[in-house]
């Protein structure tokens, strides 16, 4: 599975093509904002307010190919309030939770905001 991210505004680490391990990699669960309210009457009420991509996570597991790659990804992290994340299900606007570098198996936590395409 493949990502490319890449910040928003203009970045001198311009954007990456991130080759993530697919048994370790979350794109996140199509979930529906509801809630349930029990009633005096012995029933429930229920409110239904659709879903919205904005309720997606995404956890990106990956190698990393070379160390500048992963320069280049933590550069994004740092100097970019919002980036871009492209991936099979679409391109996205997302802000990044956390990146925690190891070559053994790298992370990035991704909050989704809303879909581009």
């Amino acid at each position: 599975m493949n990502f490319i991210i890449s910040s928003i505004e203009f970045s001198a680490a311009g954007s990456v093509l991130i080759e993530a391990d697919p048994r370790r990699t979350r794109v996140g669960s199509v979930t529906r904002r509801n809630n349930r309210v029990a009633t005096l009457d012995g029933g429930v009420a229920v409110n239904d307010f659709g879903f919205s991509e904005g309720d997606r996570s995404v956890k990106i597991s990956f190698n990393p190919e070379d160390y500048e790659t992963s320069i280049k990804i933590a550069g994004i992290v740092k100097n970019s309030t919002k980036i871009n994340i492209s991936y099979e299900d679409g391109m996205f606007e997302a802000i990044v939770r956390s990146y925690i570098y190891d070559p053994n198996g790298s992370t990035l936590l991704i909050d989704i905001l809303s879909k581009l395409a």
